[in-house]
């Protein structure tokens, strides 16, 4: 009995100590107790009345979390150029914009937190900055990182240049493109027609979803590291699995449909034949995989942008 009650104390203490450093890492975070203030959004479902709390804190510093990971992606040669502590306040416009969208309840407070500017030469010896917080997950900086610099250089080089003025069938007016992920829809329930066009469907999707996570997991470690010391504009699409998105709102003329096909010649002999490209012009699209012209298989569930780019690294990246 005496020793039921021993080990009872002790797992009691356990506990004990667990929450206090718990509530103490809290407090520190600022991420406990409200201001006492409240804030009112409006909404079109009548609006909301939300608790202010202290403004949350983010001091761990990345630069030696993430030490040997920037050391992996930048060959040892990266420098810091600069470290900014900035407070940002509380984004009303965006609350106002997404609350009602967020089917949960949402924390609004200010945040403060750290910003190193990295300096670093990538493959050709051009010099670039890598800006990185600490209140986001570092491999989703990485992945954004490289997102810019790959589409931000294909829309200068490409299509400003061989269709200046043509709108692109995106928000933004520059080329659409990410690291290769899992559609959406894909391997859910009833997104399958039932019978021949199902064929390899669930299978596909047991293979590519689970390689696509372990990928994204391990790119804050040293061994998953992206290379930007050896990326170049050229190389991107052999050292990161990405694809972009090609897509001109209504028709394109003869002359421009020319200047087109000679964009997308010029795009994958600089890539030398590793391009990967969804292109869309009116109701037309097809594929670019690898530099090869793909045209898509219309009656086959699997004939995904996404899923093509993947079967294309297979052995490569997983």
């Amino acid at each position: 009995m005496k020793k039921f009650i021993l080990l009872f104390l002790i797992f009691l203490i356990f506990v004990i100590t667990i929450v206090f450093v718990a509530y103490a890492c809290a407090v520190r975070a600022g991420l406990t107790g409200r201001t006492g203030e409240y804030i009112e959004v409006p909404c079109h479902c009548g609006g909301h009345v939300l608790p202010i709390y202290a403004a949350a804190v983010y001091d761990v510093d990345y630069t030696e979390r993430y030490a040997d990971t920037l050391n992996a992606m930048f060959d040892h040669e990266w420098t810091v150029l600069s470290v900014e502590e900035i407070y940002e306040e509380i984004d009303r416009e965006r609350l106002e914009q997404w609350l009602c969208h967020l089917m949960y309840s949402i924390r609004v407070s200010a945040n403060r937190f750290l910003e190193w500017t990295i300096e670093y030469q990538d493959g050709n010896g051009d010099v670039r900055h890598f800006v990185l917080t600490n209140r986001r997950d570092f491999a989703y900086q990485v992945e954004q990182h490289v997102t810019d610099l790959i589409l931000d250089y294909y829309t200068a080089h490409f299509t400003d240049v061989y269709l200046p003025g043509v709108p692109l069938g995106t928000t933004t007016g520059r080329i659409h493109g990410n690291i290769t992920r899992v559609s959406r829809s894909f391997g859910h329930v009833g997104s399958c027609t039932c019978g021949g066009p199902c064929v390899g469907y669930y299978e596909a999707y047991r293979e590519w979803r689970p390689a696509l996570e372990a990928y994204r997991d391990l790119l804050d470690t040293p061994e998953g590291a992206i290379r930007l010391g050896r990326l170049t504009p050229a190389n991107a699409f052999e050292l990161v699995p990405f694809g972009i998105y090609l897509s001109f709102r209504g028709d394109l003329g003869p002359a421009q449909l020319r200047a087109f096909e000679d964009m997308l010649e010029s795009m994958s002999a600089f890539t030398n034949h590793r391009l990967n490209a969804s292109v869309r012009i009116g109701d037309d699209s097809w594929f670019y995989i690898a530099g090869e012209r793909i045209f898509r298989d219309l009656d086959s569930q699997l004939s995904i942008f996404d899923y093509y780019v993947f079967k294309s690294y297979r052995g490569v990246f997983w």
